[in-house]
């Protein structure tokens, strides 16, 4: 059991009591976690400043969280973790009518990852999974008309998998891949020249990258690899109604990687680099 607590006192918005509470568990092969924190956040100077009163009340943030994984074997494990997300008096930024910040009642969201990881002589292989919906979620700025479980900018779900192959002393083979779900995001204006929200499809990364060890001599090592290889793309979607199209990020990528690792050796009080 962990435990441990702040206390502030506010000079203008008053005391908070912020706690945190940790349980963990081991039984044999299986870990268990129960977590539950309260933050209290005040406004900064800047918020307060561009605030439409000059006033803000300060956040309140809980978060609920359970994990749970297991050991199975010697070389793989199993690792789930859910959570609850709950915010009161968000301070928000607002670009409708004005850049100003604002309190909104609440926003929240809840959702579980999960992890599967291998590692062996061969090398080793990592999978996870992270799934979320947007709870109570009372921010205009952030809301999907299409949908209540979405918020604008963010992915719902997202896939990541990574690995590495040993072949030989020498070589190892680095495939990556990730998957990031549909987002929403404005994609158009209206006749009103108003911004429109558009579901954005579905983005897949490929990554490849090979490593030579101790190429022609010792400690020299050589790198070589491709990001993005099928040239699938990313977009950084604004996650906020402010009227700004998804700016395209980098395309496929090419990288060259050439390091040495020099030899240390200590002669009494000095040192002798190799």
């Amino acid at each position: 059991i962990t435990v441990g607590a702040r206390y502030d006192n506010h000079s203008r918005f008053g005391s908070a009591f912020s706690p945190r509470v940790g349980l963990n568990k081991t039984i044999d092969k299986l870990h268990l976690k129960l977590l539950y924190s309260r933050a209290f956040r005040a406004p900064s100077i800047e918020n307060l400043n561009y605030s439409e009163t000059g006033d803000l009340d300060p956040e309140i943030t809980e978060v609920i969280e359970f994990e749970a994984g297991y050991l199975i074997g010697s070389k793989m494990t199993v690792v789930a973790n859910v959570y609850n997300i709950k915010i009161e008096n968000p301070i928000i930024f607002t670009a409708d009518g004005g850049d100003v910040y604002a309190n909104f009642s609440r926003a929240g969201t809840v959702g579980f990852e999960t992890e599967y990881k291998i590692k062996d002589k061969w090398g080793y292989l990592t999978l996870n999974y992270a799934y979320y919906y947007a709870n109570n979620n009372e921010v205009d700025e952030y809301k999907v008309p299409q949908t209540k479980k979405s918020v604008l900018g963010h992915a719902n779900s997202r896939v990541n998998a990574f690995a590495s192959f040993r072949i030989g002393n020498i070589m190892s083979i680095n495939p990556s891949i990730y998957y990031t779900g549909k987002q929403y995001g404005a994609t158009e204006v209206d006749a009103l020249d108003n911004p429109v929200i558009n579901e954005i499809d579905p983005i897949v990364n490929f990554n490849l990258y090979l490593n030579f060890n101790n190429v022609l001599t010792e400690n020299l090592t050589i790198g070589a690899g491709v990001f993005d290889l099928f040239d699938g793309g990313r977009l950084f979607v604004q996650p906020y109604n402010g009227g700004m199209f998804p700016m395209p990020g980098s395309g496929r990528e090419f990288v060259i990687k050439i390091s040495y690792d020099f030899k240390v050796i200590s002669l009494g009080s000095s040192l002798l680099i190799i």
